[in-house]
């Protein structure tokens, strides 16, 4: 069983073989091709799905003997609403936003040190501290309650345990990290760091930081300096962005594009800023364009 998730109105192609009960290909087999829902999807005689309506469809290949096997296909438009706008003040660009559920941590970079500062819940500041990082993340674990940073530098690209309440580091894996501006995202289930840098995303094993995987191809922005290195994750999806149309790209977790949408409010974000917090996406403009967090929260339409 495939799970797919496509925008309303594009086309996927789906294959079909054969093997015999000892698992060699059986070649020449032909294929009746059908659907469950041709509310949702449609399928021609070649296997092509087009995709018709929100839902999920099961798409179905039947061999002329009668063995069958069976896909799901699921089709819908993701939306971001606006859920939640704050103004910042930090000394340099906003990097990323981070929660534990109680309050909201926001850190800069471009300088070192780097600075955090805390918002309650409904975006008042409550306080800030000094953290000797030039951040490129600030990331938070629900399993383990804690927050973690990677910096900038060429030869310190390590992975951080920080207190945001007292502005304390320590490393806790070194030289993990294999691009210098990457702004990596952390899996909710604290299994892999990804690391993200023009395309290519680095699989990181959040305990050993040992590499599990690389994807290529990945849809994102070009911006070296900016969201070509930004990435984050809700654990289902894969998060990049094109910071000058304020485009995000959603790839399953293999990296393959299934959908975009552009986001209806803000403008000069950070290219970095791309974070995924309590539930919300969230991007943040330059100083320049009014220094605000844009918090949005996501659904299939």
């Amino acid at each position: 069983t495939i799970d797919t998730l496509i925008g309303i109105g594009d086309v996927v192609r789906f294959t079909a073989v054969a093997h015999d009960p000892g698992g060699s290909l059986v070649p020449g087999v032909t294929f009746a091709w059908s659907t469950s829902n041709a509310a949702v999807a449609t399928v021609d005689h070649t296997g092509t799905v087009f995709a018709q309506g929100n839902g999920t469809a099961t798409i179905t290949a039947t061999a002329a003997g009668g063995a069958a096997a069976s896909a799901t296909f699921t089709s819908a438009r993701i939306a971001a609403r606006l859920s939640m706008q704050f103004p910042f003040s930090i000394p340099a660009s906003p990097m990323s936003i981070a929660s534990d559920g109680a309050a909201y941590f926001v850190m800069d970079g471009g300088t070192s040190p780097s600075q955090i500062n805390e918002y309650d819940l409904a975006g008042n500041f409550v306080a800030s501290v000094a953290v000797p990082l030039d951040s490129r993340a600030l990331l938070f674990d629900p399993v383990g309650r804690s927050f973690y940073a990677k910096q900038y530098g060429v030869s310190s690209l390590d992975w951080y345990r920080v207190d945001p309440l007292s502005g304390a580091t320590s490393v806790v894996l070194s030289g993990i990290f294999s691009f210098t501006q990457s702004s990596p995202g952390l899996a909710p289930d604290q299994s892999t760091i990804y690391e993200h840098q023009l395309g290519t995303v680095r699989l990181l094993n959040f305990s050993s930081g040992a590499l599990s995987g690389t994807l290529t191809g990945v849809t994102a922005g070009t911006n070296a300096s900016g969201d070509g290195n930004a990435i984050a994750t809700d654990g289902q999806w894969l998060y990049t962005w094109d910071e000058t149309t304020a485009t995000v790209f959603v790839s399953d977790m293999a990296g393959r594009l299934v959908t975009s949408f552009v986001l209806p409010a803000g403008s000069g974000f950070n290219g970095y800023s791309l974070s995924f917090a309590n539930g919300m996406l969230w991007v943040a403009s330059n100083p320049a364009a009014g220094s605000e967090w844009f918090g949005f929260e996501l659904s299939r339409q």
